[in-house]
């Protein structure tokens, strides 16, 4: 059991959990200082959480809703601004003359500074807290949409976007870490579907909204309603967010006086000493008294599990003598007071960060993500320009309603990605032993294979060649579905490899897919113009056809590459523990 639960067993695989745990008293004994697995419903806790009331994954459910729906309103926002400039780029080339192409090049700003903020404030969210990190995002939604309300040349409609992208990037590796902290790994997947969810009403709904304030107000009260809700939000945040940081590890107890990382050591050595004739013998001694003993396998009725031959020792206590932190220092803005020391530290977690882009998982994830933002700038980009000459001739409130199939069809993408995968995974784990490999997840990626690219063909097709407008909008639930499906599953996956790096992965992940998504958007319009529309669609569906059966060498062998990434991912944990 040590093989699926401690890091630094020498068996241990990174991704691969058992769900389900027996307690082999008759095997071990009774000894009281043996630890006992923490369990809930039949099913083993990880990470382990602390006797703490302070510790996050204790907090009770009214707590932990209040906050998840906090970060859940951030990111729905976030993503609603981000999408909001192409909504009224017509009325801003109408009243200042702006070039589509100079939008077009803010568009790719904006993937730009979403990916670079991302980045640089990862090392900010581990030395100072989550909490910093939001705020300093709303202060620059904040800004960002009072100067895009402002906006009156090229360089306005530019670095506008820069300052919105920075509040996107705040949120797109943050949030889904802050759900670790006070989600356990098996409650992670819903958390995380209800995020994409919300990024998905955001995406959709924000340049539906944008099209109407347009209409009845005029665009430039689109900033201005932003930069008000930003502002509600700043203070809200300010004064009720709770900082999730709490270090889990000041609770780890000693085996037999030394930590896990040396206990596991020093037995792997002596193991190894004894020879391999030594190692079968004490296997078969082992087998030999289970069979004496009848012990088995199969009792699942128990709440706690020995499994542990060693004494165990808390040199910091399990804190349960703790008692609840204040107000003040439970919603303080940082976790720690700024030191001289902090920018090399700051600077030395920036380089380490770069390792993150050694994982295979990463790069899958990042791509699964990355092209889902870039056939999000192909179709948004068709319907502002071919939807809105004839033989369409579609109004703006038209066009705006053209954002209704693709939501409804990530709201199906989500139930399919979401629900019905936890228990298909569920039920895969049960055949395989209890035993639930990451990989498990990637499985439904197949039907996206055929789902998402059907849905560009219908709608590149359609549009071109003027089919019924049943076919185009058909293509858009089909496209929406395939976006939230990727996006659930990019970072479900990566965030199941690799547990105690769940930031560094999702903005490595960010990045790599905000990177995507600026090639994309600099490439859609002279892609659009050189190869047509029905064209450019046919190649972005094989793109994301070979892009999801790319899952396929990670099913076959995805646990082999994280066997091999074991070393890298202790290390990279290491050095961010220290």
């Amino acid at each position: 059991m040590e093989k699926y639960q401690d890091k630094y067993h020498p068996k241990f695989v990174p991704g691969t959990y058992s769900i389900r745990a027996v307690k082999n008293s008759k095997l071990w004994g009774g000894n009281g200082d043996i630890k006992e697995w923490k369990m809930r419903n039949g099913m083993i806790l990880l990470p382990q959480p602390s006797n703490s009331v302070n510790d996050p994954l204790n907090w009770g459910f009214l707590r932990k809703s209040v906050h998840f729906i906090q970060l859940v309103i951030l990111a729905g926002f976030t993503a609603a601004i981000s999408n909001n400039a192409s909504a009224v780029q017509t009325d801003i080339h109408d009243e200042f003359n702006i070039s589509y192409d100079a939008m077009n090049t803010g568009a790719g700003v904006l993937f730009i500074a979403i990916a670079l903020s991302c980045f640089l404030l990862g090392p900010i969210c581990r030395v100072y807290g989550r909490k910093i990190v939001y705020l300093i995002g709303l202060v620059f939604a904040v800004l960002g949409c009072i100067w895009f309300t402002e906006l009156r040349n090229r360089a306005d409609a530019i670095c506008s976007q820069i300052f919105i992208g920075i509040s996107q990037g705040s949120t797109s590796a943050q949030v889904q870490h802050s759900f670790s902290d006070i989600f356990f790994n098996h409650q992670l997947g819903a958390s995380i579907t209800i995020y994409v969810l919300s990024y998905c009403i955001g995406t959709y709904l924000g340049p539906l909204i944008t099209r109407y304030i347009t209409t009845s107000q005029g665009w430039h009260w689109v900033g201005w309603y932003g930069a008000i809700i930003a502002g509600i939000l700043l203070v809200v945040c300010a004064l009720f967010l709770e900082d999730t940081s709490f270090d889990r590890s000041l609770y780890d107890p000693l085996l037999d006086g030394e930590t896990q990382k040396n206990f596991y050591e020093t037995k792997l050595s002596r193991l190894n000493s004894r020879g391999q004739q030594k190692l079968q013998q004490i296997r078969e001694l082992q087998n030999m008294l289970r069979n004496s003993l009848n012990v088995t396998s199969t009792d699942e009725d128990n709440d706690s599990i020995n499994l542990r031959p060693y004494n165990l020792y808390y040199p910091n206590g399990q804190g349960d003598e703790e008692g609840p932190k204040s107000y003040y220092q439970r919603t303080k803005l940082l976790r720690t007071t700024p030191k001289f020391g902090d920018l090399s530290k700051l600077s030395s977690l920036l380089v380490h960060s770069l390792k993150v882009f050694s994982f295979p998982s990463v790069w899958l994830s990042g791509a699964f993500f990355g092209f889902q933002l870039s056939a999000l700038s192909f179709y948004l980009t068709t319907e502002d320009t071919d939807y809105a000459e004839p033989p369409f001739s579609y109004s703006d409130s038209e066009i705006a309603r053209m954002n209704i199939p693709p939501l409804i069809g990530s709201i199906i993408g989500c139930l399919y990605a979401g629900s019905a995968l936890d228990y298909f995974v569920l039920w895969l784990s049960r055949k395989n032993d209890d035993k639930r490999e990451a990989e498990f997840r990637l499985w439904f990626a197949l039907l996206n294979a055929i789902i998402s690219p059907a849905g560009l063909l219908m709608f590149g097709i359609g549009t071109a060649r003027n089919l019924d407008w049943r076919i185009a909008y058909v293509g858009l639930g089909f496209i929406g579905f395939g976006f939230s499906v990727g996006s659930d599953l990019a970072f479900t996956y990566v965030m199941e490899c690799y547990p105690e790096m769940i930031l560094e992965c999702m903005t490595g992940v960010a990045t790599i897919a905000n990177l995507l998504g600026c090639i994309f958007t600099f490439a859609c319009s002279p892609w659009l113009e050189a190869s047509g529309v029905e064209n450019t669609y046919i190649a972005l569906a094989v793109i994301n056809i070979v892009l999801m059966l790319g899952s396929l060498p990670f099913i076959r062998w995805g646990k082999h590459f994280r066997a091999r990434t074991r070393e890298g991912y202790l290390n990279f944990v290491e050095n961010i523990e220290n």
